[in-house]
């Protein structure tokens, strides 16, 4: 009779496998010490308890759980938009329409400026006192000094442009500082010749950048790290930022001076010194802008002393062909214009020959002059047709000198030129 084959030896363990039984037992002696053995087999029993099954039972496949969507029952809704009438708004008579539309306007202050939007009246806070020095956290800008408002000469130029968030003075003394291009910036605010000058301070390298409006050295800033990047110079220097105009308002303004920031408008002030009445004559010529009217008025280049305004500079520049050709000279060349007034083409080609037309009466730009049909069109035609230079005016004020004899190619002008010379004719 063949012996019953032994059971199968037990296959060697690794040494891994016997350290984890041996710290499986280690735990389990711990937990019967500590009385938590038992509670650990009631917890499980449930859930390693085998499921009883009755005789000849089948165990169902599980199927995977999937959420159902109910349907939702939607109402009935109305229209998304409802017409005035509708919506139980009565419509207003023209009166009312017009009232209302003042009371918006002097709601919003000044009305918009070049696309501009409009100014934001000022809102003091109550019981909140400010003062330097004082950080804007919002574009990391730090105020060290609010200065003094300057209300001497040229005091209205030390005020912002009608297209600035506020209304708000530039005070001489204004210091502040910001970080930008990894670089420490200084600001500052000075008093200029006929207008604050706005200067930015590397402090790293010391260079300065300067200019007549606090967005001028920022780009020059910019161009100097060849960024391409458009940077707001008020936003900058902290005059967007309404705690910076809350501390201005409170430390600086008059009572008059803070009535129209409140309100968002403009502070009208009155001429301080005979030079500013020469700037305001000067902006009554063609052609002649607030900056250049403010050189004008200021310069000694032509003459030799100041001019009181537009009368006084005729009479000098009227009085020889020279002096008609040094004002011509000054506004194309001469540093004290701005140097983005003289690099503008259309300055040197149609605006500077307009004022010295209006200030001397003599014509030195190319072409006809800006009224075909005038005698002093009909003198210059005349004088290009016969080959001259210059012709006497009819009034016998002055020679007129045209630059460039030969007849004007172009269409309009050459026109012009036919026009003049059948004036002339019929006037002979």
């Amino acid at each position: 009779m063949a012996s019953p084959p032994s059971p199968p030896k037990p296959a060697s363990i690794s040494q891994y496998e016997a350290q984890r039984a041996q710290r499986i037992l280690d735990n389990r002696r711990k937990m019967e010490q500590m009385g938590l053995l038992e509670a650990a087999h009631g917890l499980a029993a449930p859930t390693l308890a085998p499921s009883e099954l009755q005789p000849g039972a089948e165990v169902a496949p599980r199927l995977k759980s999937r959420k159902v969507q109910q349907a939702v029952q939607q109402g009935a809704q109305g229209p998304s938009r409802l017409s005035r009438r509708l919506r139980g708004v009565n419509a207003l008579d023209q009166k009312a329409a017009a009232a209302e539309a003042r009371a918006e306007a002097e709601a919003e202050g000044a009305a918009r400026v070049r696309g501009a939007a409009a100014r934001k009246p000022l809102v003091l806070e109550e019981r909140v006192q400010l003062s330097a020095p004082f950080s804007l956290r919002s574009i990391g800008v730090t105020v060290w000094e609010l200065g003094q408002v300057h209300r001497g000469t040229w005091a209205q130029r030390y005020w912002s442009s009608p297209g600035c968030l506020f209304h708000h003075a530039y005070p001489v003394g204004y210091r502040a500082t910001k970080v930008q291009f990894g670089r420490m910036y200084e600001m500052a605010i000075e008093e200029g010749a006929a207008g604050p000058l706005f200067k930015v301070t590397d402090q790293q390298s010391g260079v300065v950048f300067t200019g007549s409006s606090p967005t001028k050295p920022w780009t020059e800033i910019c161009i100097a790290h060849r960024t391409g990047q458009r940077i707001s110079g008020p936003l900058f220097f902290g005059f967007s930022d309404p705690l910076t105009q809350r501390a201005i308002a409170a430390n600086l303004y008059s009572k008059e001076e803070l009535r129209a920031v409140l309100q968002g408008g403009m502070l009208e002030q009155a001429l301080a010194c005979p030079v500013e009445q020469a700037a305001k004559e000067f902006l009554a010529v063609e052609g002649v802008g607030e900056a250049t009217a403010c050189v004008l008025a200021r310069t000694t280049a032509l003459g030799g002393s100041r001019h009181s305004g537009p009368a006084s500079l005729r009479a000098w520049g009227s009085s020889s062909e020279g002096n008609s050709q040094v004002l011509f000279d000054y506004l194309t060349g001469s540093e004290e214009v701005l140097e983005s007034t003289r690099r503008w083409p259309a300055w040197q080609q149609r605006l500077v020959p307009k004022i010295v037309l209006a200030l001397t009466g003599r014509w030195l730009g190319t072409g006809l002059p800006p009224n075909p049909n005038s005698e002093l069109a009909a003198a210059v035609a005349s004088g290009a047709a016969t080959g001259g230079d210059a012709t006497e005016t009819a009034g016998g004020a002055g020679k007129i000198k045209a630059i460039g004899g030969k007849r004007a190619r172009n269409g309009p002008q050459r026109n012009g030129a036919k026009r003049a010379r059948r004036a002339a004719a019929m006037q002979g």
